[in-house]
């Protein structure tokens, strides 16, 4: 880590996990009790209702399995979906400030690859009439798909801009090994 610590992408995956623990306004209420955000990273505030969107979602999917007690599953899953929605945040931001972004070939070929989007028999993209069906069909706005869509890929390619930017030699990997797995005789 010393070895690249002027290396502004190691500054930046430190900055990630810095703010992954500075919830800056975490549950700001309104008047009437109920919360205008989540959390707000560098300004931009994550709304509340995505949050809760997405916590439900979490939960549900974990109702019924053994484990923990629910109200530690409760608190597990709030800073699992705080921590996610705060990293995708921080990418949407290092790839406007580094200029990533998705052409329109990139959105179209996002489009035919979908699975949901392709027929049962040929695997191949059930075209652009079918497309546009599918989506009136589930009630879904062709721009607001879309634009979400860019948005998923504009965060995928800031993560992997990031990770290829990061660079371990194999005696820091070593090193790193065995600092946790040395055990002291006493």
């Amino acid at each position: 880590v010393r070895t690249y610590a002027s290396h502004w992408a190691l500054k930046l995956v430190l900055g990630v996990i810095a703010l992954v623990f500075v919830f800056w306004g975490f549950g700001a209420q309104n008047m009437d009790g109920t919360s205008e955000f989540a959390a707000k990273v560098n300004g931009k505030e994550i709304p509340f209702d995505q949050f809760q969107s997405i916590f439900e979602q979490q939960m549900d999917a974990k109702r019924g399995q053994a484990g923990l007690p629910q109200d530690l599953q409760e608190q597990l899953v709030i800073g699992q979906v705080l921590d996610q929605l705060i990293e995708v945040e921080l990418l949407r931001q290092f790839a406007a400030e580094m200029e990533i972004y998705v052409s329109h070939e990139e959105l179209a070929d996002r489009i035919t690859e979908l699975p949901y989007l392709q027929d049962e028999q040929t695997r191949k993209f059930i075209g652009k009439t079918a497309y546009l069906k599918f989506l009136e069909d589930r009630q879904l706005d062709v721009a607001k798909f879309e634009e979400d869509l860019r948005d998923d890929i504009t965060v995928e390619k800031a993560r992997r801009f990031i990770e290829a930017s990061v660079k371990v030699s194999p005696e820091e990997i070593k090193e790193e090994w065995r600092a946790r797995n040395e055990k002291v005789n006493l």
